[in-house]
């Protein structure tokens, strides 16, 4: 399911995110370039992002970790994909879950 990356700071989006483990997200490792995991929470089960956690599912989570796949680049862009692992689970619910992944 989706979820967002937000600049911690600002509380503006970054980028999307995919669910896919309880405690992992699949971004666009382009998403991270100049970022740390201090800057950046993940959010998910929110439908309208600029109003804040607006449902009863909305949740954040601190990030621990950042993962881009060893051979992205920028230039020409290739592998633009990474992981970001939370510090803790992600709660499921009937408005977060993982995505389903072939």
């Amino acid at each position: 399911m989706m979820a967002a990356l937000i600049d911690v700071k600002t509380k503006t989006v970054i980028c999307g995110a995919t669910i896919v483990t309880n405690s992992y997200a699949l971004t666009a490792a382009h998403c991270l370039l100049q970022r740390t995991v201090n800057d950046t929470v993940l959010l998910v089960g929110d439908h309208n992002i600029k109003t804040g956690t607006d449902t009863s599912f909305s949740q954040v989570y601190i990030v621990a970790q950042f993962m881009s796949h060893p051979g992205f680049t920028v230039r020409p862009v290739a592998n633009d994909i990474a992981l970001v692992r939370t510090e803790r689970p992600i709660q499921y619910n009937p408005g977060v879950a993982s995505g389903c992944l072939p």
